[in-house]
Formats: structure tokens, sequence, C-alpha cells
């Protein structure tokens, strides 16, 4: 019932393996892990983070720099430790598509 199997045990007309390696070519897929620069300037750069600095730069205009400083450090380490995470998940794909996973 179902698959590559017939009665006789042979495969029929169905092409071989190295038929179909023959005609899609070898599993690879291109992947590189973004450098530190790469992802924290794309970290940034991102409509949230452009919207939200440019929050603060209005209050930092209108004098509300105690709170502003403290928002813009939060949200500055915030983007540090966003990039930091999307590039621990790029190595780590990059570790499975090599074959050499933790």
């Amino acid at each position: 019932v179902g698959g590559l199997r017939t009665t006789d045990g042979e495969t029929g007309n169905f092409p071989s393996a190295d038929s179909i390696y023959r005609l899609s070519g070898p599993n690879n897929i291109p992947f590189e892990v973004d450098s530190w620069g790469t992802a924290v300037g794309e970290e940034f750069s991102t409509f949230f983070f452009l919207y939200q600095f440019s929050i603060y730069a209005v209050c930092i205009w209108f004098s509300y720099w105690h709170y502003t400083i403290i928002a813009v450090t939060v949200a500055a380490f915030s983007g540090l430790f966003n990039a930091q995470v999307r590039l621990a998940a790029q190595r780590e794909i990059r570790a499975m598509m090599e074959g050499t996973s933790r």
C-alpha cells in the first residue's frame, strides 16, 4: 500500500536516487552569520526604534531629560540584547547546517 514498492519488489518507472541528485543538485543553502555591526545597525534602524528615539528626542527638547536618559539607556540595552540574541540564533542555525550542533 502506497510508497515506491511494487508487488515484484522493483521500483517500476520511478527515477533512481542518483538521477534525482543529478537533476536537483546538492542540498546546500548558502547562509552567512551577520557581523555585529550589521546586526546592531539593522536592529536600531527598525521602525520601532526610530519612532522610539524620535519620541525621546522630543522629550529631551522639552527638558524631560531626567526620565529620557533612563528610557534611552533601557532602549539601547534592549537593542543590543536583541542583536546578540539574533546573532546567537544565526550561529546556531549555521552550526545545525554544518552538522556541528551542540
